[in-house]
């Protein structure tokens, strides 16, 4: 099992997406830190980790691609993800971002208790 942390770390910030790309295998640990970094860019790449659980606890901006299994907001400022219209031909000619949305959280409905 290979966890990954990278709480404390600045990846690539205000450089095109592309250049950093991540791929973790498995479900173990991807740890991205405690604390609000929502007003500093700490992440600019291709995150991809099917496997995992990602849990924001405080706030974080990140911008390109992520890809996990789960991820979980506690807190807030919460979560800021910017697309990187660099990564529209980062698969080749034939792979094009089409169309992009957000979704605001205020359009969902939470329970305040999850059932088991």
């Amino acid at each position: 099992c290979h966890s990954l942390d990278i709480s404390n770390a600045v990846i690539n910030a205000e450089q095109a997406a592309r250049n950093m790309q991540i791929y973790k295998y498995g479900s173990c640990d991807l740890l991205v830190g405690d604390g609000n970094t929502a007003g500093t860019l700490t992440f600019s790449g291709v995150l991809y980790a099917p496997d995992s659980v990602v849990t924001v606890n405080g706030g974080k901006w990140w911008t390109g691609s992520i890809m996990v299994g789960q991820i979980k907001i506690n807190g807030t400022p919460n979560l800021k993800i910017g697309y990187d219209s660099d990564l529209q031909t980062y698969y080749g000619p034939k792979w094009k971002v089409s169309r992009y949305g957000e979704v605001p959280s205020s359009s969902f409905t939470f329970p305040s208790k999850l059932e088991p």
